[in-house]
């Protein structure tokens, strides 16, 4: 038998339906990207209607028994993206034809020879209605049945059928899965229209919303029928526009990374602005930042690109915000709250309280009355109720007039006003997709299925509760805030127009989630959950992520209020090169302008100057070394500010996203913070404390060393031993590391003496010693690890270190390098210890296995038998490696002799890979820099690692012609791909 067989030749339709798809994508990426889901779900209508006809001439009785060929899902909607799936229905009346198989066979298989994903099923009538009983997502698929082909009316009396059919006893069940689906949603994928990496599909404000949306309206059609109708005709083609913005970012999407995939990647978004006809400014045209004359010629075109995406993701933000928003409303709407748990009630003059949310009493004349706007924001958040659509409406009505845009910023109390609500955005809302109780009726029809459908919404009574009780109200809130619904209409900006540049705007890395205005937002969020409160105030419990020294800080500061605005104000020069000093001059004249006291104006423009102090500090300083917590201390002058400063740092960077944020970037955080108020409080450190600290810990790791080891029953080292260890130590290893880790130290050189003497033994004298390494690992706080490497001192270890931690997929956070005097490794021979903090490796993973690993593989390196060079090399060519997604960016290098007294500063910024920290250290080994403290940080793709080197002989290297040297041989290392 021949075993080259060609596969089977596709049918006449199937082929036109390739060349279809083919002809269809050009079009699309032609700039007809709009028309291709309804013209992608007509070539398959018309795949079907020609594929049945051709089975029908070549086998009569394959379609003797009447059938329909019924599309569900995206397809029934006619919403074909290029990677979507096809769901189709063979649908029988009353029994599945004999020939019900092969004749599925003929229709099915040529899709699967396409590559299509196919999601078919064949079923009677019955077993459509009894699967849509038992089954939420096949009853859900199955609200939007279309007719292909076959028997229209079979298709009919399926659509006739589910409308009568009200689910008896399964409504609770129903309502429930519905409600958790949307909870599931938002766990799993987030609020998309505020992500700059959004779901398209099933993040919150995506087209699962708008679906939703459409589903609602034809089950209840007063929802957009009438004159009292909560939804008007502009709205409707609102968001059928809207919905087309989505659906064609996700055509685009497909079509950009030729799979299925509804995600919006960073490194797809170029493609996919393109795609929709987004251009950002040419070269030598817009932009804040002034290119440099020696500048990469790739960099105008990055320029271009970053603002083409910015402008896509601006408008595709805005789209779904405004699904989002109506999503909400439209369920609100059409199953409000029972009218006991939430009767009208006025709030303010002019303002009501109702079953929706807080609306306006006359919405037409409020567009004219931008105080009782502003007023109606105020009370829904002092009531923590939402927005009515009505009042969202009216809103933006009043917006959409550039005169009366205009008002707004003249109001007079618009900073006690967001005050106020900046205070109350840490609360949480009180409606979630509320519970009706509707009365039974004897009506039938899409009536019937209405009223059905409100008591889906009914979770299951508690069997031990009384007749008639009614279950609690959901407890998490999915509508927006007060502050959301700011941001959502446009009202922030126009209050404050200081904020209108910033609210849509895209930073184009990995680093943020949010765009900055969303993120300003979250800021301030953050903040208000940690802000002390009254016995009235309800609050959502701060995140379990926040030490206690946060919360107690917070507690503490007489002026809160202070820092909410500063909160506000830090990124509104974000657009700018130095947002940070532009930031401080315009939060300045903004809040004169507001009306603030001078003293909290002082404040504020110094949290705004200085909100990236911490951080930076840090992530890129020596926090043992005292004076840098000393400048910090010095730049704050009180305890106020620096807790301030640390509590805004705190917000910002939880804001900002999990590359910003870890629990070991917190303990950095609170570490500088802790030893910064101490100098305020307690008074400067002095050398004699210094002596005394370094006394103490030698001390206790002496007696901790001399005894065995509670955790791993080690043996009691000898105290003549571990003293000579300790006179070995540097000093600063009692100054940076506690007892614990020295004691451990201690051990770890008993046992790299045990193996260097063998190693003598079994070696020439050359040779020996040259692969004994011996490692320590622990976990440390912020889910990382302590890992103590300790190898006999050479040139270019620590470029060894750092090489095998990357080729074991450790991330390193810092490193320290510790060098013994000499004799501690052997007659004139210096040990080494190399202390990293990694990151947690990866779970699963056997550490015991991963240490010993490593440790084999420090030592292989340093014998010549592991090429470093060549396995990382591997290792990044690799099919399996996790390429980064951030965008591309240049390198920089800055050498500075002035940060520390005794030590050369090396600051290294570049995009991040694998294995780049080996080849930075490897260009400072090769220049005659031994590498003393690292501080590594990555963020957005790129690192910013800060490096402290002495030359050969222990000085700063001060030859300004040799600095300029390794400054271009590390640029060569860190550009090297």
């Amino acid at each position: 038998m021949d075993d080259n067989t060609t596969p089977p030749a596709l049918p006449p339709a199937a082929q036109r339906l390739r060349q279809g798809r083919l002809l269809l994508a050009e079009a699309a990426r032609a700039g007809g990207i709009n028309a291709y889901p309804a013209q992608g779900a007509a070539l398959m209508d018309a795949y079907f209607r020609e594929r049945l006809d051709e089975l029908r001439t070549a086998s009569p009785g394959l379609c003797a028994t009447p059938f329909a060929l019924v599309a569900v899902g995206g397809y029934g909607r006619a919403e074909l993206c290029p990677a979507s799936d096809v769901d189709v229905l063979l649908l029988y009346e009353n029994a599945i034809a004999p020939a019900a198989e092969e004749l599925s066979r003929g229709l099915f298989h040529p899709l699967w020879d396409l590559g299509l994903d196919l999601g078919h099923g064949v079923r009677t009538l019955a077993d459509c209605l009894r699967l849509a009983g038992e089954d939420m997502l096949v009853l859900t698929s199955l609200l939007d049945v279309r007719h292909v082909a076959g028997e229209g009316a079979l298709t009919a009396r399926l659509q006739r059928r589910l409308a009568e059919a009200a689910p008896p006893g399964r409504a609770a069940a129903f309502g429930q899965w519905v409600l958790e689906h949307n909870a599931g949603r938002r766990a799993r994928h987030g609020d998309s229209s505020g992500l700059l990496e959004p779901e398209l599909k099933n993040g919150l404000g995506g087209l699962r919303d708008a679906h939703q949306i459409r589903w609602l309206l034809r089950l209840v059609p007063s929802l957009c029928a009438g004159p009292q109708a909560p939804f008007t005709p502009e709205d409707l083609a609102l968001l059928e526009a809207d919905h087309a913005v989505v659906l064609c970012a996700r055509t685009a999407l497909h079509l950009a990374a030729g799979r299925k995939t509804d995600r919006l990647f960073f490194d797809l978004q170029p493609q996919v602005a393109r795609t929709l006809g987004f251009s950002g400014a040419e070269p030598g045209q817009g932009g804040d930042e002034p290119q440099a004359a020696d500048a990469p010629t790739g960099l105008a075109t990055g320029l271009a690109t970053g603002l083409a995406v910015e402008g896509f993701l601006s408008r595709l933000h805005q789209a779904m915000t405004r699904i989002r928003a109506m999503r909400q409303a439209c369920w609100l709407e059409a199953f409000p709250p029972r009218a006991e748990a939430c009767a009208p009630a006025a709030a303010a003059p002019g303002i009501l309280c109702g079953p929706t949310g807080m609306a306006l009493c006359d919405p037409k004349a409020a567009a004219h009355q931008p105080a009782l706007i502003l007023a109606l924001y105020v009370a829904a958040a002092r009531a923590a109720r939402p927005l009515a659509w009505s009042a969202l409406r009216a809103t933006r009505a009043a917006l959409a007039d550039p005169a009366r845009r205009a008002a707004f910023a003249e109001l007079p109390d618009i900073l006690p006003a967001l005050l106020e609500i900046f205070r109350a955005s840490g609360q949480p809302t009180e409606s979630s997709p509320p519970h009706a109780a509707p009365q039974e009726s004897a009506q039938t029809g899409p009536s019937r299925l209405a009223d059905a459908l409100r008591r889906l919404f009914a979770p299951t009574p508690n069997a031990a509760d009384p007749p008639g009780a009614h279950p609690p109200e959901p407890a998490a809130p999915a509508v927006a805030t007060a502050l959301q619904s700011m941001l959502d209409t446009g009202l922030m900006a126009a209050l404050v127009p200081e904020f209108a540049p910033v609210e849509h705007l895209v930073q184009f890395d990995d680093f943020h989630i949010h765009p900055v205005g969303k993120h300003t937002l979250e800021v301030v969020r953050a903040l208000a959950s940690i802000r002390p409160c009254g016995p009235e105030e309800r609050r959502s419990p701060p995140d379990g992520d926040l030490s206690p020294d946060i919360l107690e800080r917070a507690a503490g500061l007489p002026h809160f209020d202070r820092l909410l605005l500063a909160g506000f104000c830090h990124d509104l020069a974000k657009p700018r090169r130095d947002h940070c000093g532009e930031g401080e001059a315009l939060s300045r004249a903004l809040l004169g302008r507001l009306g603030a006291d001078p003293e909290a104006i002082d404040d504020v423009a110094f949290l705004v100057r200085e909100h990236l102090l911490i951080p930076k500090t840090a992530t890129r300083r020596d926090l043992a070394d005292e004076s840098v917590a000393a400048t910090v201390a010095e730049i704050c002058g009180g305890v106020e500010r620096l807790d301030m400063l640390h509590l805004l740092a705190v917000a910002d960077s939880r804001s900002t996203g999990p590359r910003a944020w870890s629990p070991w970037t917190a303990a950095l955080f609170d570490e500088l913070a802790r030893k910064a108020r101490g100098l305020l409080t307690r008074g400067p450190l002095s050398g004699p404390d210094a002596v005394d600290t370094s006394r103490r810990v030698r001390e206790r790791a002496l007696a901790l060393a001399t005894k065995p080891a509670e955790q791993d029953a080690t043996p009691a080292l000898e105290r003549g031993f571990a003293e000579r260890c300790l006179e070995h130590m540097p000093a600063r290893a009692l100054l940076v590391l506690d007892a614990a880790t020295v004691a451990r130290h201690l051990r770890l050189a008993r046992r790299f003496a045990l193996n260097l003497a063998e190693d003598m033994v079994r070696k020439p004298a050359a040779k020996a010693g040259l692969g004994v390494a011996e490692i320590d690992a622990v976990p440390v706080r912020g889910r990382a690890f302590q890992v103590s490497i300790a190898a006999m001192d050479r040139p270019g270890l620590f470029a060894v270190m750092a090489g095998v931690l990357a080729l074991h997929d450790l991330h390193i956070l810092s490193a320290e390098v510790l060098t013994w005097g000499p004799g501690s490794a052997g007659p004139g021979a210096s040990l080494a210890v190399d202390v990293f903090v990694v990151r947690e490796p990866a779970p699963g993973l056997s550490l015991e296995d991963l240490w010993a690993r490593v440790r084999r593989a420090v030592s292989y390196a340093l014998t010549d038998k592991l090429s470093l060079e060549y396995r990382l090399e591997q290792k990044r060519n690799s099919p399996l490696a996790q390429a980064s997604r951030a965008p591309g960016g240049r390198c920089a290098v800055r050498v500075d002799n002035a940060q520390s007294d005794f030590h050369t500063l090396v600051e290294v910024a570049a995009p991040d890979r694998l294995g780049l920290l080996h080849d930075l250290a490897r260009a400072l080994c090769a220049h005659g820099a031994r590498v003393h403290l690292a501080r590594i940080a990555t963020s957005a793709g790129r690192i910013h690692d800060v490096f402290y080197v002495r030359d050969e002989e222990g000085r700063k290297i001060a030859d300004p012609q040799r600095l300029e040297v390794l400054r271009r041989a590390l640029l060569a290392a860190a550009r090297h791909n």
